[in-house]
């Protein structure tokens, strides 16, 4: 009989299976079939497989003592017209239904027993990895079958590949744990079968989780972990670096927004990742404050080595339960990966991933700035004020803009007021951001994988070679990436298993010199001719233009400046080398027991090389500067290169290597109601560091020569010079000390489950570090963990509560640690010193050693104690699940900088200075809103907050106490680490100025009145809470997902106008102007605007504008600090995967496409709508704009 419907019931995550002969006892007199069952698999563990209306309304009785599994199931289904077949752990149950010849009644000789056809096919994931230990079920047409009862149920390999028997009319139906089921019909001629499982909207939970030690199951987890979304991650192609595409997927993890910037090369700044809080001091002995980076089980400094295309799995480990197996280095957290590997007796398969990404040109537009008419006009009423005139008078050494001539020009009588006018009307028309605009170029980023993978019963693989190439947006910014991969397994006998992954990026970069269009300009600037030449701007020199002459004219170098031209002649490239090696060998020696090994090698050669040719304007300052010439008559003679160029270069070598050896127990007891895993090791490690700076004058980057210069000479200094004095103070060649650190570990695991309900883990690790004291008490600082779990919904007393599909409680203390980076060790460290290249020290004659760090004997680690209590949940059939954690983490021996005697030489060494606190709460909910037969919409939400506090510190120094320090967010105790502090703001006075409200009351506008004490506590700059709401709606083979990012409780400085005295346009000498804020408009002008505008007046007086008053107390004021909460779009995103049907006829395994765009504003607290992830534009970046990506990928 052909099924038109069917519902599959799979049970999961029961007590563990009892023995296949373990008693059963029933007592049950005219009870549904359907409670029996659930009676014996109670009893069992066994999980049912079959069709509700094959049993809905069939009552039994049965009397059962002590009978097996098999008994049971045969007596309580006897003389009904059911059959039954036992695989593994599971019992599919299937209704007697014959099929008859026509015109037959019930004689089963006249039953049309069909020949079997044997199927073929190959399960995978909407990623292409195979789907091992996915069940293929039969649902049986025909009550007899030639197939036989055997082959009602199978699993997949690991190959993702599976093979069966059927008949026609029979249903195949293949599920996996959290994804769709995928079902078809058999028929008389049945092609390979390619299926691809989508995941399912009800899934529940991931089904395991790796630590980079060990991967168990999340069910019996008691640890804190977080796993990322592989689609979701693999469709943000837009970046190449893995923590954006981390970000808003793990609830507790904040990834700092640097790369929503573009800097002054052209290239997105690396982000920052902050688990649950920061836990470390910022400073040059302190430890880093980002999480511990674990690749295939290796500790690694980033994810370099890295093709993203070739993850399988990331796990984020948040709590003492999950990381302290690390030890002394997560205390802020671990971020695992796993990468893909090849699948024994598998099939040739080879896949293609490539994207397109499209950025467009920076928004030259953003911000609140003066445009040409609003910035001319102020400089007319500025100078039209005799007290403006009266203070920068006309002089021939004056730095004049090209407004500022027209002005004095009017006022000398060179101009008439008409032409004036004319004149500045010209400039106010003008509007140069779209020539700004046209010197960047939209920015395009292309990624491609191509991968293979296959194996036989001893051997299996998985290759990559991977591209990444990107286009910035400023002209000659670009990089390219280069992977290969390969993972190899080798089953040596039954016992030994051996894998080996090696991987090797290169990536290269290059950028041209920054032009700086931000505020360095003027916004009436043009910066070519109407016949696209590009224009000098000498004013913007440095020299006014009779001593730029006068320079020049002597030296006999050419002084103009054009900034177009500039940007070419300076050029930065890098080349950095990444080789990953990493080895297991896996060895059984006995039931459970198996002693494994990892070794990892990973070396990161790299090279940083800039090249500034002597056309440069700063080369040309410099050589003036360093040049003898009396007279225009005097030959010059030059004491640095004249042709050539300056040629900075940095090589350094990072290289470190890992051994780790564990004894492993893992077995089943009490008939595999329980579990336990037990395991003991050792971890040593060793990192290295060198790095060598090179300075080069003239060289010649045809020839590879350079010059020989009087280094001692040149630091000694020049008179007299063109500009009267020169001297040259870089060094040569800088070679930095050798660093070491290494790491000696013993660690030990334990974890024991009961009946799947009640679950304790513990670890235990010791670590030495050569970082640290000598002294026993500092080295013997043991890292440890205790973690409970209690199963509460697989309690008897909740089996009847049908609505609840999941309820289990966790909790875990644990003291994890964190180790500084740097020269930091229990020694002096001391470096050979050469006086021939380092003329600093060129009076010591020979070579010498010197203290590039000084010991502290009683430096300790810095250790964390992590709470941590949660919650997981499911319910409505699995309709809404989610978990809900609350931590509290208590940071000691904080490592940073103590201040020393200054008699030592020395100004700090690093030290034990502070205690911190980090609490918050963590909720994730996932909830199927509609599931139909061909649509479905489902809903994720992810929240964190954190809170966080300095409990204790040590301050460096006394420079940090003073209100300047305090302003730019120092470390206060009782307050978060990224505090932001303001004057409160009192209003102006009658001459503008801006007052404040000092602690006792009083109102003053003094400056230098207000101290610490005086400061109001506004907020801290890093969000409290931070969010992620993902919508996912799918229409068969179609697929749309929009995630919204949100962050509130955060606060920032607004950007507010910061010229309020002075020369508008720059100083004598020097040029220091460019465009300003539109708030100077709102400025005060005359008495009782106070009563309308906070913003000060302009005092034309530089020395008055100090003296009278500190305009600092209005931009540093609590008025000027906004909300800087918001919410974004950060990608939409459709896909589309192509129907098994047309996979078949096209005979390739799966195949998608997809389009998303990414970085859009929804909201934004502030009034003023400024983007809270962008910096002001006097930081010399500008915001990027939208992204838009085309992908594709394939497999066959």
């Amino acid at each position: 009989m052909k099924l038109t419907t069917f519902i599959l019931i799979i049970t999961l995550a029961q007590v563990s299976a009892k023995g296949f002969g373990q008693g059963i006892s029933l007592h049950e007199d005219n009870t549904p079939l359907e409670k029996v069952l659930e009676s014996i698999r109670k009893q069992s563990g066994y999980d049912f497989i079959y069709n509700s209306n094959d049993i809905k309304g069939l009552k039994i009785s049965v009397k059962l003592n002590n009978s097996s599994v098999f008994e049971a199931i045969q007596e309580s289904i006897k003389n009904l017209p059911l059959s039954f077949n036992i695989y593994k752990k599971n019992i599919v149950i299937t209704r007697k239904t014959p099929v008859l010849i026509d015109g037959t009644k019930n004689d089963p000789s006249l039953i049309d027993i069909a020949d079997p056809i044997k199927i073929y096919g190959k399960v995978l994931d909407s990623l292409g990895a195979p789907m091992e230990g996915a069940t293929v079920i039969i649902l049986k047409k025909a009550q007899e079958s030639k197939v036989g009862g055997r082959q009602m149920l199978t699993t997949v390999k690991n190959t993702g590949e599976f093979e069966i028997l059927a008949e026609v009319g029979d249903r195949i139906i293949i599920s996996y744990v959290g994804y769709q089921p995928h079902s078809f019909e058999v028929k008389s001629k049945m092609a390979y079968q390619n299926i691809v499982l989508r995941k399912a909207q009800t899934e529940l939970k991931e089904v395991v989780v790796s630590t980079g030690f060990q991967t168990i199951s999340k069910e019996r987890a008691t640890g804190s972990f977080g796993k990322v979304d592989l689609e979701l991650f693999s469709k943000r192609t837009g970046s190449t670096n893995l923590l954006t595409r981390l970000e808003g997927q793990i609830p507790g993890l904040y990834i700092a927004p640097q790369s929503r910037v573009v800097n002054q090369t052209g290239i997105a700044e690396d982000p920052k990742a902050v688990v649950r809080g920061r836990g470390s001091v910022l400073n040059s002995s302190g430890p880093s404050s980002n999480p511990l980076y674990v690749v295939n089980g290796v500790a690694v400094p980033n994810f370099s080595s890295v093709n993203l295309d070739d993850i399988e799995d990331i796990t984020v480990l948040k709590d003492a339960a999950a990381s302290a197996i690390w030890g002394a280095r997560s205390a802020n957290g671990v971020i695992v990966i796993k990468t893909k590997s090849g699948s024994n007796n598998s099939k040739l398969s080879i896949s293609y991933n490539g994207s397109l990404n499209y950025t467009g040109r920076p928004d030259v537009y953003y911000g609140n700035m003066l445009s040409s008419q609003q910035y001319i006009q102020v400089a007319k009423e500025l100078f039209d004020n005799p007290v403006y005139r009266t203070a920068y008078p006309y002089t021939a050494q004056s730095f004049l803009a090209p407004h500022e001539r027209i002005l004095y020009d009017g006022l000398r009588g060179k101009l008439t007021e008409g032409q004036r006018n004319q004149k500045l009307d010209s400039l106010s028309a003008i509007d140069n951001r779209s020539q700004i605009k046209a010197m960047y170029d939209p920015a395009f980023t292309t990624n491609h994988t191509v991968s293979a993978s296959g194996g036989n019963n001893t051997y299996s693989f998985y290759g990559s070679m991977g591209y990444s190439g990107m286009k910035g947006n400023a002209p000659g910014s670009k990089s390219d990436t280069y992977s290969l991969n390969l993972t190899q397994n080798l089953n040596a006998g039954n016992r030994v298993k051996i894998s080996l992954n090696t991987s090797l990026v290169n990536m290269t970069a290059s950028s041209q010199g920054p032009i700086l269009p931000g505020n360095g300009f003027y916004p009436y600037q043009q910066f070519r001719d109407a016949s696209g030449n590009p224009l000098n701007m000498n004013f913007m020199s440095g020299y006014v233009d009779s001593v730029r002459l006068d320079y020049q004219s002597r030296s006999r170098i050419n002084l103009d400046y054009n900034p177009i031209n500039e940007a070419g002649l300076t050029t930065n490239k890098s080349d950095n080398l990444s080789l990953n090696v990493t080895s297991n060998v896996a060895v059984k020696i006995w039931k459970g027991l198996r002693i494994n090994g990892t070794y990892g090698y990973l070396r990161s050669p790299s090279s940083s090389r800039g090249y500034t040719d002597h056309q440069a304007i700063g080369q040309r300052r410099q050589l003036v500067g360093l040049t003898v010439a009396p007279t225009v008559n005097d030959l010059p003679v030059y004491y640095l290169p004249t042709s050539g160029g300056t040629l900075g270069e940095s090589t350094s070598d990072n290289r470190s290597w890992t051994v780790r050896h564990q004894l492993m127990y893992d077995d089943n007891f009490r008939n595999g109601k329980d579990q336990l895993l037990v395991q003991f090791g050792n971890d040593i490690q060793e990192n290295t560091a060198s790095q060598t700076n090179t300075t080069l004058l003239g060289y010649n980057d045809a020839l590879g020569s350079f010059a020989e210069l009087d280094w001692a000479k040149l630091r000694s200094g020049i008179f007299p010079t063109v500009t009267g004095f020169g001297s040259y103070s870089y060094i040569p060649i800088d070679r930095k000390p050798r660093t070491k650190s290494r790491f000696l570990s013993y660690f030990a695991l334990a974890s024991y489950s009961i009946e799947r309900k009640y679950s304790l883990d513990l670890s235990w690790r010791q670590d030495f570090s050569n970082q640290f004291a000598s002294d026993l008490s500092s080295q013997k600082k043991p890292v440890w963990s205790v973690g409970a779990r209690w199963q509460i919904s697989k309690e008897k007393w909740l089996s009847n509560v049908k609505w609840l599909n999941n309820l289990g409680l966790r909790a875990t203390y644990g003291i994890t640690g964190n180790t500084p980076y740097g020269q930091v060790s229990q020694y002096d460290i001391v470096t050979t010193l050469n006086p021939a290249t380092n003329f600093f020290y060129n009076q010591i004659a020979g070579e010498a050693l010197y203290l590039t760090g000084i010991a502290n004997k009683g430096l300790d680690w810095e250790s964390t104690d992590n709470y941590n209590l949660a919650i997981d949940y499911a319910i409505f059939n699995n309709r809404i699940s989610g978990s809900i954690d609350a931590y509290k983490r208590i940071t000691t021996g904080m490592i940073g900088n103590v201040t020393l005697n200054p008699l030592t030489g020395y100004n700090s060494i690093a030290g034990n200075i502070g205690k911190m606190l980090n609490e918050g709460i963590e909720m994730s909910i996932r909830s199927l809103n509609i599931k139909g037969k061909d649509f479905s919409w489902s809903t994720t939400i992810g929240v964190g907050f954190n809170h966080n506090k300095l409990i204790s510190y040590q301050t460096p120094s006394n420079n940090s106490k003073t209100v300047a320090a305090r302003l730019q967010s120092e470390y206060v105790i009782g307050y978060p680490m990224n505090a932001l502090w303001a004057y409160r703001f009192a209003g102006l006075d009658n001459l503008g100025d801006p007052q404040i409200q000092l602690a006792n009351g009083t109102v003053t506008k003094k400056p230098n009145a207000a101290t610490v004490n005086d400061l109001v506590y506004m907020g801290t700059t890093q969000p409290p809470v931070t969010g992620s709401l993902s919508n996912t709606f799918s229409y068969k083979g179609f697929n749309l997902s929009a995630n919204m990012i949100v962050s509130l409780g955060g606060v920032m400085r607004k950007s507010v106008n910061t010229y309020y005295s002075g020369k508008l346009g720059g100083t004598s000498g020097s040029f220091s102007g460019g465009n300003i804020s539109e708030y100077f408009l709102d400025r005060w002008k005359k008495p009782g605007d106070e009563a309308f505008t906070n913003i000060p007046s302009y005092e034309p007086s530089a020395s008055l504008n100090t003296s009278r008053r500190s305009v600092n107390y209005y931009t540093f004021a609590d008025v000027n600090v906004v909300n800087a909460s918001y919410i974004k779009i950060r990608d939409i995103s459709l896909s589309y995967a192509l129907d098994t049907k047309l996979l078949q006829f096209l005979k390739i395994q799966r195949a998608s496409v997809f389009a998303s765009a990414s970085n859009f504003l929804v909201w934004a607290a502030n009034a003023e709508g400024t983007d809270p992830e962008l910096p002001g534009l006097s930081s010399g970046t500008m915001p990027v704009k939208h992204t838009y990506s085309l992908g594709i990928n394939f497999s066959f």
